[in-house]
């Protein structure tokens, strides 16, 4: 194990305990990099105040995203229109219970972030799908299929922009023509925007919201600095409109409780990311670039494994059906000693993608080299 793997082994998180010290864990989307300066001041200077109390709905979390989405993306949101909540998944599970609070029909596009299964049963909905396409190596929105769905009653579309885990970067078309739909459709467009900043530095992240006055009017946007800045453990996220029917709408019946009951760190983590965390980010990205043209060239001439063109997120999506194996993830786990999220986890029933698996590259490039080492050993001696 490098020295690396020894340090890392030392941290709490459940990414760090839940397998023994022989295993590599690739498998929960955390990064292994240190956090931003900022991030760090920002919560060592809420402690030393004593300041640890209850959290309360800051209309700098507003102005902080507003302004990082337009330098980022040309995109300033009505920082009015923003509230904090415990996390994205919160905010999701929330979102529908309030939007749909009988249950209802929820569009998604598999192969999925996997909790989105866990937020439509929480919310007793039926989950409805529209698979991405795949053309060449590049997965897409299937449109037809997405307007079919939405034709046959649809109460709420998921949709994962940038998508999780195939790392795929919507175009400005795609969601305009969804936006369109969903108006026509009486559909509401929940918009988990959370791997947004992990865009690579050659693709240009659209937001939904953006993207015209149909957007405004059906969409709603959930995102975190949890992803893209590692701070998931300090409990912060947040919803943001652009249309105040729409939020009045989808917030009526949402516990008052909500917004507070995220974490007063959390708030102050998101703010520190989005105000003074750039050039961190940029740095980042640019090592999870240089990560993923590494994990392809040790995959080139692979017999066991396929990659695709990701243009987003630390999360590799492949294909392994070369192992030969029927649950290549848990074989996997017990040969190579590698934690790897299985495909079947991103369908929606656990039929599907079997022969696929997810692995988080969000970490040292001697780790990722050991991993798939360790995995071709297995592929070898089968």
């Amino acid at each position: 194990m490098t020295d690396q793997l020894q340090l890392l082994r030392k941290r709490k998180s459940v990414k760090w305990q839940r397998f023994p010290d022989d295993v590599i864990p690739m498998h929960v989307a955390e990064m292994d990099f240190p956090i931003s300066d900022a991030i760090k001041s920002a919560i060592i200077s809420m402690t030393e105040k004593d300041d640890l109390g209850y959290a309360f709905p800051l209309p700098e979390l507003g102005t902080a995203f507003s302004d990082f989405s337009d330098r980022h993306w040309g995109f300033k949101v009505n920082p009015e229109l923003v509230l904090p909540a415990t996390d994205v998944g919160v905010a999701g599970v929330e979102l529908l219970r309030s939007l749909i609070p009988n249950g209802g029909r929820v569009l998604v596009n598999s192969p999925i972030y996997s909790s989105f299964r866990k937020w439509i049963s929480e919310a007793k909905s039926e989950i409805v799908d529209a698979p991405l396409s795949l053309e060449g190596r590049s997965w897409k929105l299937d449109l037809e299929a997405i307007e079919k769905a939405f034709k046959s009653g649809i109460d709420v579309y998921l949709l994962c922009s940038p998508h999780n885990p195939v790392g795929a970067v919507h175009s400005k078309h795609d969601l305009q023509s969804i936006a369109d739909l969903a108006l026509k459709h009486n559909v509401t467009v929940i918009a988990d925007e959370i791997h947004a900043p992990l865009t690579q530095s050659n693709q240009s992240f659209v937001p939904f919201a953006s993207v015209s006055d149909a957007a405004k009017e059906v969409g709603i946007t959930i995102t975190s600095s949890s992803k893209s800045f590692n701070t998931a453990g300090v409990k912060g996220g947040l919803m943001s409109f652009e249309n105040e029917d729409l939020k009045q709408k989808a917030t009526e019946k949402l516990p008052m409780a909500v917004p507070y009951r995220t974490s007063i760190l959390g708030i102050a983590a998101m703010i520190a990311s989005f105000t003074d965390s750039d050039k961190w980010l940029s740095k980042t990205v640019t090592q999870i670039e240089k990560n993923f043209e590494l994990l392809n060239s040790l995959l080139l001439d692979s017999a066991w494994a396929q990659t695709f063109e990701e243009r987003a997120t630390y999360l590799a999506w492949l294909d392994v059906s070369g192992l030969g194996f029927d649950e290549p993830a848990k074989r996997i786990l017990e040969q190579a000693r590698v934690s790897v999220v299985p495909g079947s986890d991103h369908s929606i029933d656990d039929q599907g993608y079997k022969q696929y698996v997810r692995m988080n590259i969000g970490t040292y490039p001697e780790i990722i080299e050991q991993a798939v080492e360790s995995i071709s050993s297995i592929a070898k001696t089968r």
